[in-house]
């Protein structure tokens, strides 16, 4: 009887062993975005100034040459002098040329004689034919217009100095030396101003623009010293190879302290950029279900 009631006592907990166990549903989590409420987007400069170096430039450099071919005949000047615009620095042998100006100018001198006198006959006598009068006026004209022609070719036997400078090279030419038409002869250069050449991302190159001033440090025979300058040109286009600007600026240097072709750091100001706060993201549980 006791065994009986103990089977019949242990029979729900043996049928509870023999079901499976329950299955529990996970707690659904949801993500859900919330966007604060942050102030609007404002400019933000950065904490340094960016500083580029660039090379310096004299503001005219030229390398002069003679259109024609001939032997060097004399140098009026030597490396480092300082010429005028329009003086000649360097001349090639010009005998020929001025024989033949010097025959041009009697051809002209005679032309212009026989042409006189014959319109003072043609005017006291009216005994010259119209087409005789017209033929001397002809040849008077192309007298005039040979003697400029060998004048010119005179002219382009010299080597003149287009703007006031420095003599800064002769390439080592001496008198008696055979050249042909675009040998470099002298190069001149004029450094009371400078260009300072740098190449900036275009980035920065667009924050930059015509007439801004900017800061140079470099160094000078006195030691290191700092000018300002002015851009005075930004390229349009970047370099396909670099992606690299071209910018230009000039500052002053009348007392010519600083040789051009040194380097020179040039500080530009930090560029300023757009902030805007992204949106909030958070998860949060979704509320458990009732089973």
């Amino acid at each position: 009887m006791n065994r009986a009631m103990a089977c019949w006592a242990l029979l729900p907990l043996a049928f509870s062993l023999c079901l499976p166990p329950a299955i529990h549903a996970a707690e659904p989590r949801v993500t859900v975005l919330t966007t604060s409420r942050s102030p609007a987007p404002t400019a933000r400069a950065n904490s340094a100034d960016f500083e580029a170096q660039g090379i310096t430039e004299a503001y005219f450099d030229a390398t002069l040459s003679a259109p024609v071919a001939g032997i060097l005949g004399k140098h009026f000047f030597k490396e480092g002098d300082s010429v005028e615009a329009g003086q000649v620095i360097v001349e090639l042998d010009k005998r020929m040329e001025e024989l033949e100006v010097a025959r041009r100018q009697t051809v002209l001198d005679n032309s212009a004689e026989v042409l006189r006198r014959t319109e003072e006959l043609a005017a006291r006598t009216r005994s010259v034919a119209k087409e005789e009068l017209d033929k001397h006026r002809a040849e008077h004209r192309i007298a005039q217009a040979e003697l400029d022609l060998a004048n010119e070719q005179l002219r382009r036997r010299q080597v003149i100095a287009p703007f006031p400078g420095v003599i800064a090279d002769l390439f080592n030419l001496d008198s008696g030396e055979g050249c042909q038409p675009q040998t470099p002869i002298a190069r001149l250069v004029d450094t009371r101003r400078c260009w300072l050449v740098i190449n900036l991302e275009a980035r920065r190159a667009q924050a930059l623009h015509v007439g801004q001033r900017l800061n140079l440090r470099l160094e000078s025979e006195i030691g290191p010293r700092t000018v300002d300058a002015e851009v005075r040109f930004i390229s349009p286009v970047a370099d396909p190879a670099s992606g690299l600007v071209r910018v230009k600026a000039v500052f002053d240097n009348a007392e010519a302290k600083i040789p051009a072709g040194i380097t020179a750091t040039v500080r530009l100001p930090a560029e300023t950029t757009g902030i805007t706060a992204p949106p909030a993201v958070r998860e949060t549980p979704a509320p458990a279900q009732a089973p």
